[in-house]
C-alpha cells in the first residue's frame, strides 16, 4: 500500500508539469486600450499565482510591470540582468522561480544570447515553461524562443542582403543551442513592418543547407500583433495584424523555397501546431482557384517581355545588355517611352555606355504630335519613368497611343518596362507606395487596374531595398491584399538587383529570373478575410493585412529553370494559371517515355490522377 502511495504521488508530481504556454509578441509598444490588452490578459489567466517577471539585459523602465498590474496581475518585478555573474547566480534563478509569467523584452537578441546562454537564467525560463508557466517575448525576446534562433551575432540582416548570398552572408547567425523552447521553428518578428518574410525563407534555407539534418518552419509575427500557444499547442492569434506560417519546402540547393504553403492568420483565427492545421481561419472571402482564362497569355501576349525591378540605373547593366544584344538584333533602334524625358535621357546615355549608340526618347506627353513612326517602327521598346494617368489616357484616346498599344501586343516587338513602370504590366498595380511610409498601417493602399499583359497578376519593382526600407510594409502587403480582394492568381515581389524575362515558346509561356531573386506568391484557391481588428480601441482604420488560408511561395536559386510556366506544349487547349489538385502520383516516365523510379539529375515526367503531368529534375 504505502509502494502505491508513493508511486501515485511520483505520477501525480510528474503530471502536474507540463508543458507551458508561450506568448509570442511581434513588437510594437504596448498600451492601455489597446492592442495589448487581450493577450497580456491572456497570460496572467493562463497563469496559477498571476506573478511577472519582466526580464530584460539591461536597466527599464517600471511601464511594463505597471501595465501588467493594471490588467490583473498580483504581482511584478524586474529583473535586470547584464552580466554572467548575475545571470549566472542561484539567487537570481530562485527569485525568478516565485513568478509563473515570464515577459523578456524587446532589444538585441545577441545580447540575450551572449549574456544568458547556459547560465541560471536560460535555466529559469526553460524549467518555468516545463512546469507549466508561461513564457512571454516580444521583438528580440519572441526571437530568442524558437528551436533555431536568429542570434543577430553580426547585426541585423535586411532582406535584401538575405536574398543576395541566401546561404554564405556572414551575417545570418543561426544556432541551436539556447533556450529552444518551441521546437521545429525559426521565429522572426516586426514581420510586415520590415519585410522579413523574404529573410525568414532565407533562415529556413539556410539552416538546412548548412548546419541541419531537418527542415525547420518558421513563424514570423506582426508588430502589434501576437500568437498565444497554450498548453494543447493550439495557437491563438490577437493584435491588429497577421501571423505567417511557412512550412519549409527546401528543394536541395536549388530552392530557397519551392511552392510552399504560407498561411497568414489574423485576430481570432486559431491553428493546431501538432496536426498543423487551422482550427479557425478566413472564412470571408473565397478564392476558387483561377479558372482557365480564354483568351490566356499565348494568346493574347506573345512579345518577349523584360522586366526590371530596379528603380536604380547602377543596377540595370544587365537587364539592358540582355535586351539589346540576346533579343532581336544586336544595336536594334530602342525606343524609351517616357513622361519625363530628362530621367530617360540618363537612360539612354546608360545605353549608350553600354555600346548601343542608337536610342530614341519618345515624350508622350506630346505623343499626339509626334510622326506615327515613332510608334510604329521601332523593334524593341522600352517604357521608364512614366506617370500612369499620362500613359493610360495616351494608350486609350490617342491615335499614336493605339498603334502603341497594338505593338505591345504584336507577337514580335521586343518589350520592356524599367523601374517603377515594371508595376504596368500586370492587371492590378499598387499606385501610392511611396507617397507615404505609413500607408498600409493606415490602410490608404491605393489600387488601379495596370495593363493586363501578364493576366491575374500584380508585378512589385525595387520590393526590397535597404535604402527604401521605410516603405516595406507597403511592398510587402499590397500583394496579398490585391491578391485577395482582386482574384489575382500571381504576385511578383521584385529585388532592387533582379529582373525577369517573359518568353512565349510554342503554346506555354515562361517566366525566367535573370540576376537577383524573384519570390512568386501564388493562389492556388483558398479562403481569405481582411483585417478587422484595431491597434487602438479608439481608432477609425484598420492596416490593409489580409488573412488567407493557403496560399504558395517560391524562391529559386537558379536561372536556367522557370520560375513558373504557364500552357502546354502538347495541349494548348489546356493553357491554365493555376494549379489544380493533381491527386495521386501515377507513375514517373523518362525522356523515351518508359516508367523509371525517381532518379536524380536527369529529366523525368511525373503523372498524377488529374492527368497533369510534370517535368522535374532533382539536383543533388
Amino acid at each position: 500500500m504505502k509502494k502505491f502511495l508513493v508511486y501515485a504521488f511520483l505520477l501525480s508530481s510528474i503530471l502536474s508539469y507540463s508543458q507551458g504556454s508561450l506568448v509570442l509578441v511581434g513588437g510594437g509598444g504596448e498600451s492601455n486600450g489597446g492592442w495589448s490588452d487581450a493577450p497580456y490578459t491572456w497570460a496572467l489567466d493562463q497563469s496559477q499565482n498571476r506573478k511577472v517577471a519582466v526580464i530584460y539585459y539591461s536597466s527599464s523602465t517600471s511601464w511594463i510591470p505597471e501595465y501588467f498590474m493594471d490588467l490583473g496581475a498580483s504581482d511584478t518585478a524586474k529583473f535586470d540582468i547584464d552580466n554572467l555573474t548575475l545571470a549566472n547566480s542561484q539567487a537570481t534563478y530562485d527569485s525568478l522561480m516565485n513568478y509563473d509569467v515570464f515577459f523578456i523584452k524587446g532589444g538585441d537578441q545577441w545580447d540575450y544570447y551572449n549574456t544568458w546562454k547556459n547560465t541560471k537564467v536560460e535555466d529559469a525560463i526553460t524549467d518555468k515553461f516545463n512546469q507549466g508557466g508561461v513564457i512571454m517575448g516580444t521583438s528580440a525576446g519572441m526571437a530568442i524562443l524558437s528551436e533555431v534562433v536568429f542570434t543577430a551575432e553580426n547585426g541585423t540582416v535586411y532582406p535584401d542582403e538575405a536574398l543576395t548570398d541566401p546561404y554564405n552572408w556572414i551575417d545570418i547567425a543561426l544556432n541551436d543551442d539556447f533556450l529552444g523552447i518551441f521546437q521545429g521553428y525559426i521565429f522572426d518578428t516586426h514581420f510586415v513592418e520590415r519585410g522579413r518574410f523574404a529573410r525568414l525563407l532565407v533562415f529556413m534555407a539556410n539552416w538546412y543547407q548548412n548546419w541541419g539534418t531537418q527542415r525547420k518552419d518558421g513563424i514570423g509575427v506582426d508588430d502589434r500583433t501576437v500568437l498565444c500557444i497554450d498548453t494543447n499547442n493550439i495557437g491563438e492569434v490577437m493584435g491588429s495584424a497577421a501571423v505567417t506560417i511557412i512550412e519549409n519546402n527546401v528543394w536541395f540547393n536549388s530552392h530557397i523555397s519551392k511552392d510552399t504553403k504560407y498561411t497568414q492568420l489574423l485576430n481570432g483565427h486559431k491553428y493546431n501546431f501538432d496536426s498543423k492545421q487551422i482550427v479557425n481561419g478566413s472564412t470571408n472571402i473565397i478564392l476558387e482557384p483561377t479558372p482557365p482564362l480564354n483568351p490566356i497569355l499565348y494568346n493574347n501576349y506573345t512579345n518577349t517581355l523584360l522586366v526590371s525591378g530596379s528603380d536604380s540605373l547602377e543596377h540595370m547593366d544587365k537587364f539592358l545588355c540582355e535586351l539589346d544584344s540576346a533579343h532581336g538584333q544586336i544595336q536594334d533602334d530602342i525606343y524609351i517611352y517616357t513622361t519625363k524625358p530628362n530621367r530617360a535621357d540618363l537612360l539612354a546615355n546608360k545605353i549608350n555606355q553600354l555600346n548601343n549608340p542608337n536610342t530614341f526618347i519618345v515624350d508622350i506627353s506630346n505623343g499626339t504630335n509626334l510622326p506615327s513612326t515613332d510608334f510604329s517602327a521601332p523593334n524593341k521598346i522600352l517604357f521608364y519613368e512614366n506617370d500612369w494617368d499620362i500613359l493610360k489616357d495616351f494608350l486609350n484616346n490617342a491615335t499614336n497611343g493605339n498603334i502603341l498599344k497594338n505593338k505591345l501586343k504584336d507577337g514580335i516587338t521586343i518589350t520592356a518596362f524599367a523601374g517603377q513602370d515594371s508595376k504596368f504590366i500586370g492587371t492590378t498595380f499598387c499606385s501610392n507606395l511611396h507617397n507615404d511610409v505609413y500607408a498600409s498601417y493606415y490602410g490608404n493602399l491605393e489600387f488601379e487596374k495596370g495593363l493586363n499583359l501578364i493576366q491575374k497578376s500584380i508585378f512589385m519593382p525595387n520590393t526590397f531595398d535597404k535604402y527604401t526600407s521605410s516603405y516595406y510594409e507597403n511592398t510587402t502587403s499590397a500583394i496579398p491584399w490585391a491578391m485577395a480582394t482582386d482574384t489575382l492568381a500571381h504576385g511578383f515581389y521584385l529585388s532592387y538587383d533582379s529582373y525577369l524575362v517573359i518568353q512565349q515558346s510554342a503554346n506555354k509561356k515562361s517566366v525566367y529570373q535573370r540576376e537577383g531573386r524573384i519570390i512568386l506568391l501564388t493562389n492556388e484557391g483558398t479562403t481569405a478575410e481582411k483585417v478587422s481588428s484595431y491597434v487602438y480601441s479608439s481608432q477609425n482604420f484598420l492596416r490593409q493585412i489580409v488573412g488567407f488560408d493557403n496560399f504558395r511561395i517560391k524562391c529559386q536559386n537558379f536561372i536556367s529553370w522557370p520560375v513558373v510556366e504557364w500552357g502546354s506544349v502538347t495541349n494548348p487547349s489546356a493553357i491554365n494559371e493555376h494549379n489544380t489538385p493533381k491527386g495521386k502520383l501515377l507513375n514517373i516516365t523518362n525522356i523515351l517515355g518508359e516508367q523509371t523510379i525517381e532518379k536524380r539529375n536527369t529529366p523525368l515526367f511525373y503523372k498524377y490522377e488529374n492527368g497533369k503531368v510534370e517535368k522535374k529534375i532533382i539536383i543533388d
